[in-house]
């Protein structure tokens, strides 16, 4: 199996996100936010080849220096491999037209956006998205 960590930030973002509307809408707001926060980014992680069996890492959001969002207007979900140390940002979808609403995530490192279709960067180098993904660069 993978073993996951989960940062500070991550549980205070769920935590934050997951209660905005629990008294509307019960328990359903913070299972999105479980969502959309950790089991997303770590899915895409798994199917681009960044986990893989066996591995360690944490997932937390992605902060720069000054302790607020890298990524701008989107927020990432930042992975890191115990292993080698490198990561992965996992852009979050966007849910601000509400339950349910929805727009694409994308992957990206340092703030650069990339469109789902384009390659994901791990450390700032593009990799391959095939079952037998390696990471490029170090």
């Amino acid at each position: 199996g993978i073993r996951l960590e989960v940062g500070d930030a991550l549980i205070e973002k769920v935590i934050y996100d997951g209660a905005a509307n629990a008294a509307q809408f019960g328990a359903r707001p913070m299972r999105r936010a479980v969502q959309r926060f950790f089991e997303d980014a770590v899915s895409d992680a798994i199917i681009r080849g960044f986990l893989k069996d066996g591995e360690s890492a944490v997932v937390d959001m992605d902060m720069d220096r000054n302790g607020s969002s890298s990524a701008g207007e989107s927020e990432g979900a930042r992975i890191t491999r115990y292993s080698d140390g490198q990561s992965i940002v996992v852009d979050i979808e966007d849910v601000s037209n509400g339950i349910g609403g929805s727009t694409s995530a994308s992957t990206s490192t340092d703030g650069d956006h990339l469109s789902s279709n384009s390659l994901p960067r791990v450390n700032g180098d593009q990799v391959r998205t095939e079952t037998e993904t390696d990471v490029v660069g170090a």
